[in-house]
């Protein structure tokens, strides 16, 4: 199960992101990947996953009712960056912001 716990924080990146445990899969030419979003922004995200991600990987990024294209960056143990290929609109980071608050209601 996922924590759903959900908040904007924001340091020295662009922009700030919104922390959160859920459910998203990440489909690549090799497969598709059950991971989980640890922390979301409009230019990419931190995922946390079993699977083996290594810096390069392009792919799909589908969570909620929301999908974008992007490339791992970096991987550190089971945790992995992803970077988005085109940034996010600020209201699909909004819509899964609400959905989470109305969740964890």
């Amino acid at each position: 199960m996922f924590r759903k716990q959900s908040t904007y924080v924001s340091g020295r990146r662009r922009y700030g992101r919104m922390r959160a445990e859920l459910p998203a899969v990440l489909k690549t030419w090799r497969g598709t990947s059950e991971l989980a979003i640890c922390d979301l922004s409009p230019t990419g995200a931190r995922l946390r996953s079993a699977a083996a991600l290594k810096p390069g990987t392009r792919g799909v990024l589908h969570w909620l009712d929301e999908v974008a294209k992007g490339k791992v960056v970096w991987q550190d143990g089971e945790y992995f960056g992803i970077a988005f290929r085109k940034a996010v609109d600020q209201a699909a980071i909004d819509r899964t912001y609400a959905r989470l608050s109305e969740d964890a209601s």
